[in-house]
């Protein structure tokens, strides 16, 4: 499956930031910058602003690289993050109370990539997205730091008990359910 990402750019704050404009975004699997396909074109950043989010979608690669077009400029930034885009990738619908007739079925124990206790799972809410969308489901729900819910009916049931304001952080809480609807097809 291939994830949409973002690349942020975090430029120097204390001096120098024009140094930056323009640059480009080169992602691919050579070791060479330029030999690789770029994200977009020239890219600007509001010296103002200490970074940048440019989405890169639909692009993979092992290297991701910035450079400077143009003669004898020198490259200064601070940091580069690649981060997933989840933005496209699913929708959040809500904070949904859930009991003991679960108004989403458990996923947990019925594929690999939810083995293990889901209270110290890494990055749930992409686990639960990634084996949810793999099944063709459309609703995704996580619930108590981990805990992943979905089904064929997820998108019609979510809601059965009503809205809650036990969820924290994206991932739920005891008896909520944090629920996503799968928008990347």
């Amino acid at each position: 499956m291939q994830i949409p990402i973002l690349v942020v750019i975090f430029n120097r704050q204390d001096c120098c930031a024009k140094r930056l404009n323009p640059f480009n975004i080169h992602i691919g699997d050579s070791p060479q910058v330029t030999m690789n396909p770029r994200c977009g074109g020239d890219i600007q950043i509001n010296v103002s602003q200490p970074a940048i989010s440019v989405s890169c979608q639909g692009m993979k690669g092992r290297y991701v690289g910035v450079r400077l077009p143009g003669d004898s400029r020198v490259l200064t930034l601070c940091e580069v993050q690649v981060v997933p885009d989840y933005s496209k990738m699913w929708k959040k619908l809500g904070c949904w109370e859930d009991r003991f007739d679960r108004a989403i079925p458990s996923m947990e124990g019925t594929d690999h990539r939810l083995d293990g206790s889901y209270s110290s799972r890494f990055d749930p809410i992409m686990k639960c997205y990634i084996v949810a969308k793999d099944r063709g489901y459309k609703v995704f729900a996580v619930q108590h730091s981990g805990q992943c819910f979905s089904s064929a009916t997820a998108a019609d049931n979510y809601s059965k008990y009503g809205p809650s304001t036990g969820c924290a952080e994206g991932e739920g809480g005891t008896w909520s359910n944090d629920v996503y609807e799968i928008i990347d097809k």
